[in-house]
């Protein structure tokens, strides 16, 4: 698990109840070096999707990207290029959670309406 502050880190670790075998890292570079990665999320703020995106694209590993994958279309495109080249998946992630609707079910499965 990667993320710039240890709290959240430790948060989600709770939340979730993962074992303390769950290794921790600040800086997702020291991660793609040290583990064997399939599958990465990155939910950082937008301008640096594309950045981290081919970073781990190198790596081999393969990625969702919450939306907007890039700022530009040339970035797109290069993540695109270079997931191509390296033979590894990627996908865009739109989250709705905040969507009237989406709420409303929530709403109704916290009040085990459903």
């Amino acid at each position: 698990m990667c993320d710039v502050k240890p709290d959240n880190i430790v948060d989600k670790k709770l939340k979730f109840d993962l074992p303390d075998t769950v290794k921790e890292y600040l800086d997702y570079r020291d991660m793609l070096k040290k583990e064997d990665i399939d599958l990465i999320a990155i939910a950082t703020e937008s301008g640096k999707h594309a950045q981290i995106a081919l970073e781990c694209i190198e790596a081999g590993c393969n990625l969702i990207i919450e939306k907007p994958i890039a700022l530009s279309l040339e970035d797109a495109d290069e993540i695109i290029k270079k997931a191509d080249e390296k033979g590894v998946k990627i996908c865009a992630c739109h989250q709705n959670r905040f969507n009237k609707s989406i709420q409303k079910i929530r709403e109704a499965v916290d009040n085990q309406l459903m």
